[in-house]
């Protein structure tokens, strides 16, 4: 997989330093101290430069906003790995369509991140949730699943999830792995960041 991190103009500094080494798309008018990586020289030349010969221009519908343009655009660079810094919770009409992005683009790694936590979509499958800087991990159904999950402090099997039962909270890892079953439906894995326990 290649990686490749989305400065919003919700980004904090404090997010940045957990991304040395990444190639970086700017998407913000308040970083102007950060450039894009190189390997992103022409993104701002084909997308909203007016200046641009417009035969170089992408089409760009009018329903589409800034971050979904750049999901495209990345896809098309070779990158599937994508961790978008932003505060994915600014108003309900973004946060939903943020979430809705996740699921568009299901063939990518979408992952939305602020500094406390990140959101990351999963359908039918079996997947590897890192531990990383994190010991717990709470699921949300996206609208109903059935999940199995093993690796945690406690093993899960057939669970069914949807509206009425909620999201499970707080489940912690043991291991440097989890493993997630969605044998149906599709979840919302949702890590709280830094919050690793001293044991």
């Amino acid at each position: 997989m290649r990686k490749v991190i989305i400065i919003t103009d919700d980004t904090k500094y404090s997010q940045l330093s957990r991304y040395d080494g990444y190639p970086l798309l700017v998407l913000s008018k308040n970083f102007s101290d950060i450039k894009s990586s190189d390997i992103f020289y022409d993104y701002f030349k084909t997308s909203y430069i007016p200046s641009v010969d417009p035969s170089t221009l992408e089409e760009i519908k009018e329903e589409e906003h800034d971050v979904e343009y750049a999901i495209k655009y990345l896809y098309k660079k070779g990158f599937d790995e994508i961790t978008i810094l932003s505060n994915i919770k600014t108003s309900s009409d973004n946060y939903l369509y943020n979430l809705l992005l996740m699921k568009k683009y299901k063939h990518l790694k979408i992952v939305f991140e602020t500094e406390e936590e990140s959101i990351q979509y999963f359908e039918e499958g079996t997947h590897i949730i890192t531990k990383g800087n994190s010991n717990f991990i709470s699921i949300c159904p996206f609208l109903e699943a059935m999940i199995s999950l093993d690796y945690t402090v406690e093993k899960m099997t057939h669970i069914k999830l949807d509206s009425s039962t909620g999201l499970l909270k707080n489940i912690k890892l043991f291991q440097r792995i989890a493993l997630l079953k969605v044998e149906k439906g599709s979840v919302l894995v949702i890590r709280k960041l830094g919050d690793k326990d001293e044991n």
